[in-house]
């Protein structure tokens, strides 16, 4: 099931590459033979609305940032399931099984374990993803006319750079989500995001904080590539159609698709990474030991919680899209 899944969004994928929507025209004479007047009419319309809609108003710096955090805070419960189920050395439990454990130990505000550390590095590495790569986008041609491989160039390196700043808030967060399911004479009973950060310099050293940072820029710039640069371009995609416009329905079904490009293509790195950030000094020589020790648990270890990471990762791209381009469309800088 999980092969036939990436084989269907990795020739959709392919079918986005292979498509210059930009350059892409309509040829005026053979529409003439075959009577197709009033549909060149439409679609001219329509690319005509479409174009305005988008000039009027554009991004803030702050929009995606805020929505990263909004959408942080409501899927934290299912990130954490997903810690839980990529930190399991030997699989023992389903997702059921960690949805239970997790209560027989805290309750129901076991769930929200670690939310500061989450909030933390939303408005650290989410933050500057997508701020970055505004600004980075707006440098060419004005947001409009960009081909794909620029869009997905700026993600990329966006991603990386967020990733990077983004490493001690992501560390912190997965040691105080994988908490949760560890008896509690084993915790690491960190208080919150801040104390987790002091207590790592002075047990760790400062160097610890960074432990696993080509990792997470790695997976970062993997996530920003599948959300935004994709989004964009599949957002083009469907206002060409003509059916879409610049509304909520676009932005519910461009987010979706891109999440599901997202997980596939942050999910085998996602796992080493949070393999590392949660392991002890001295457990893993380095990432290939990391790497070599996963895959002796079969090729699928890679992709372990994927299902539960895309149930995190739909909802939580949906959101910011959907919450951001709100902000856009509504508060958005006016384009004179």
């Amino acid at each position: 099931m999980i092969s036939q899944n990436i084989i269907i969004l990795f020739m959709f994928s392919i079918f986005i590459l292979n498509n210059d929507i930009t350059g892409k025209t309509v040829d005026n004479n053979s529409c003439k033979k075959n009577n197709c007047t009033a549909f060149l009419n439409v679609n001219r319309s329509s690319e005509n609305e479409t174009l305005t809609k988008q000039n009027i108003r554009k991004n803030r710096f702050w929009f995606g940032g805020f929505a990263s955090c909004v959408a942080g805070f409501a899927t934290h419960p299912i990130e954490l399931i997903k810690v839980h189920l990529q930190t399991q050395q030997v699989v023992k439990v389903g997702i059921i099984g960690a949805i239970i454990n997790v209560y027989k130990l805290d309750g129901i505000f076991g769930f929200y374990s670690g939310i500061t550390g989450n909030l933390f590095r939303q408005a650290t590495s989410a933050a500057t993803r997508f701020t970055l790569y505004d600004l980075l986008k707006n440098n060419f041609e004005g947001e409009k006319n960009i081909h794909f491989w620029v869009k997905a160039l700026c993600a990329a390196v966006s991603g990386a750079i967020g990733g990077f700043f983004g490493t001690p808030a992501d560390k912190t967060c997965v040691r105080m989500m994988n908490d949760a399911k560890l008896p509690h004479k084993e915790r690491r009973n960190y208080k919150h995001v801040f104390d987790s950060l002091y207590r790592m310099v002075k047990e760790e050293g400062f160097l610890s904080l960074f432990k696993g940072w080509e990792l997470a820029s790695t997976r970062a710039s993997f996530l920003t590539v599948g959300q935004a640069a994709f989004y964009d371009q599949i957002k083009i995609l469907l206002l060409e159609t003509g059916f879409f416009h610049d509304n909520l329905l676009t932005f519910f079904v461009g987010s979706f698709i891109a999440a599901g490009v997202a997980t596939l293509l942050t999910q085998p790195v996602d796992t080493i990474k949070i393999r590392i950030m949660n392991s002890e000094p001295g457990v893993f020589k380095g990432y290939l030991d990391c790497i070599l020790y996963t895959l002796k648990l079969g090729p699928q270890a890679l992709y372990k919680g994927l299902i539960p990471a895309f149930i995190r990762i739909a909802p939580y791209t949906m959101l910011i899209f959907i919450i951001s381009e709100e902000l856009r469309v509504n508060f958005g800088k006016v384009v004179e």
